[in-house]
């Protein structure tokens, strides 16, 4: 279903769009679009220009996801106020809302408020809420206040450097000129053991974002290497293709 949503959106925006950039929605059309759809005109241009589904309006989702975006936004705006990176997890983030029915329509969206913001645990109420502004930092939104935790203890401090890792590889595979599809080895020097904590508390999580079959310590000399300063710690990183039949 994802899939057939995602398809049907690009699809139209491309016909939509093909009206100011007229030559890369064609090239995009065609690539993309009559790759999959042998009955299609012929190009872009002759296609009749989309029309409203009524069926699919859904003003009620649409007013949620508002909601939710503005809910990521104040949490976002929160993060900056003390510099915590988005891409670093927090523990908590609570969701104080004005009534029950605000409450159960944010419940149905629980997950992805959960994944934008980057938190591991999302409580969503009606009751009045009072936290300690030692541990939570809060803000108002439309619908109520948000309440997000700003403890960073060890083992939330060992998964965000394992995502600043992440990060520096993935630009690493990009210099190299490496397809998205492409596995490699990965390899690490360090003297910090924190970040060689990091590694090792989370290789597989690391090895899936980076796409590696292996992580190790100690690099060889053939190896695409580049040395990185994360938090104030050294760290040296190296990648190198895997070939696979």
């Amino acid at each position: 279903v994802a899939y057939s949503v995602l398809y049907y959106v690009l699809k139209n925006l491309l016909v939509i769009g093909s009206i100011l950039t007229p030559y890369i929605t064609e090239y995009l059309y065609q690539a993309f679009i009559r790759r999959y759809e042998k009955d299609v005109p012929e190009s872009i241009h002759l296609t009749k220009w989309p029309e409203v589904r009524e069926e699919f309006i859904d003003k009620g989702l649409e007013e949620v996801m508002d909601e939710v975006f503005e809910i990521f936004s104040t949490a976002s705006s929160l993060r900056n106020t003390v510099g915590i990176k988005l891409r670093w997890p927090l523990r908590r983030l609570i969701v104080e809302v004005g009534n029950a029915e605000y409450a159960r329509r944010l419940d149905e969206v629980a997950n992805l408020i959960k994944y934008i913001c980057n938190v591991k645990e999302l409580v969503i109420t009606d009751k009045p809420v009072i936290v300690s502004s030692d541990e939570y930092l809060s803000a108002e939104f439309s619908w109520g206040k948000v309440h997000l935790s700003k403890v960073i203890d060890r083992e939330i401090y060992l998964e965000s450097l394992a995502r600043e890792i992440v990060r520096r590889v993935q630009v690493m595979r990009n210099k190299a000129n490496l397809k998205v599809d492409d596995y490699i080895v990965m390899a690490y020097e360090t003297t910090d053991k924190e970040l060689a904590d990091a590694i090792d508390k989370h290789a597989d999580y690391i090895m899936t974002e980076v796409r590696a079959k292996e992580v190790k310590e100690g690099i060889k000399p053939e190896m695409f290497s580049k040395e990185w300063v994360i938090e104030g710690k050294k760290i040296k990183l190296a990648i190198k293709k895997v070939f696979t039949s």
